[in-house]
């Protein structure tokens, strides 16, 4: 059963291709989504604040993410101090839901925005980069609410994607149409499924 890591820069369409693969019959994971949930956790939350600072707690005793962002887009020595605390629950729920999975013997693909930053590609059999352009990825953005700020203060963050483009196993190419990528997205499934036919 292939276990793919899916990564890809801010913006770069990387919940869009999930969603795809999740429509073809994949089984999907959201490291997002599983992050939302984990700081949501008083263990974590109280982990973080004591990094960051009782300040990043709002009145009801839940982290105030616009603000714990901005301490560590700006402060990359205390991001990699939070992914330290967040990145193995992350993996250890992620754990939890493959292992259900495995009676359906389906492709499994998971989304980790970090993957190489983090140098967890040995988490998985091969790795999924999607990628666009960076004024595709910040029009995108803006239109989502960030600023152009926001958006290349974030970007600028991560790895280069030409960095990654060298590391992925896999690539599809979210600059164009929406059918465009549906259909790289189709065809990369098939040759995954491949794998799962061994």
């Amino acid at each position: 059963m292939p276990y793919l890591g899916l990564t890809g820069n801010f913006g770069t369409g990387k919940s869009t291709i999930l969603s795809l693969f999740n429509e073809l019959g994949a089984v999907t994971i959201s490291a997002d989504m599983l992050v939302a949930d984990i700081l949501q956790r008083q263990d974590i939350i109280e982990a973080v604040a004591a990094l960051l600072g009782s300040d990043v707690i709002t009145e009801h005793r839940t982290l105030d993410k616009a603000m714990v962002a901005s301490i560590i887009f700006d402060e990359p020595d205390k991001r990699k101090r939070v992914e330290a605390i967040i990145h193995p629950v992350v993996f250890e729920e992620a754990e939890q839901i493959r292992f259900k999975a495995k009676k359906r013997n389906a492709v499994i693909v998971f989304e980790v925005p970090l993957l190489f930053e983090g140098q967890y590609e040995s988490h998985f059999d091969k790795t999924i980069l999607v990628y666009c352009n960076a004024e595709t990825a910040i029009r995108r953005l803006c239109a989502k609410g960030f600023s152009k700020e926001e958006s290349l203060r974030r970007i600028s963050a991560q790895m280069p994607i030409e960095e990654k483009l060298k590391k992925a196993d896999y690539i599809i190419d979210n600059s164009l149409s929406y059918d465009n990528t549906k259909r790289q997205a189709r065809e990369l499934f098939a040759v995954i499924n491949c794998m799962n036919c061994d």
